[in-house]
């Protein structure tokens, strides 16, 4: 076959693509983590929202993902709460703070806010995440590596 053209909404630029089963229904799916470039074109920020593309059997349809629109430079597909469901991270640069999903058990996903002490900490300019078990306890931990400012280092 050909290329297939994927929806994406009004995205501009999709910088940041994850994949994985997050729907639980044997089909691989797809989130674009979308760039904004209203600097450059005018655009709104809101046309920068992040979009889940469910995979049916090759038939695909663009869901918004809840959050604030933003740069997103980086999302990583990582079972970071050891459930056993596909979690999602989206990592954002400048001020727009960096969003965490966590994956539903019927397929889907819900924002992590603040007050549910899962992340406690993360950090501004976001250019990559990745998760490992660092420190060898059996539960995976989460790197993120964001730019350098002259402040010094942040390490999360």
């Amino acid at each position: 076959p050909g290329p297939i053209s994927l929806p994406q909404g009004e995205a501009l630029m999709t910088s940041a693509p994850a994949f994985a089963d997050f729907d639980r229904d044997g089909h691989l799916d797809i989130v674009n983590g979308n760039y904004y470039l209203g600097i450059l074109t005018r655009t709104p920020i809101e046309n920068a929202v992040d979009h889940w593309i469910g995979n049916n059997n090759m038939n695909f349809e663009a869901r918004e993902l809840t959050g604030i629109p933003g740069q997103t430079h980086t999302t990583l597909a990582s079972d970071f709460n050891g459930d056993g469901t596909i979690d999602l991270m989206v990592g954002n640069d400048y001020a727009v703070p960096d969003t965490y999903y966590l994956g539903t058990a019927k397929g889907g996903f819900r924002k992590i806010q603040k007050q549910d002490g899962v992340i406690p900490i993360t950090t501004q300019n976001t250019m990559s995440m990745d998760t490992a078990d660092y420190n060898n306890d059996l539960r995976p931990d989460l790197y993120l590596a964001n730019i350098g400012m002259s402040r010094g280092l942040d390490v999360v």
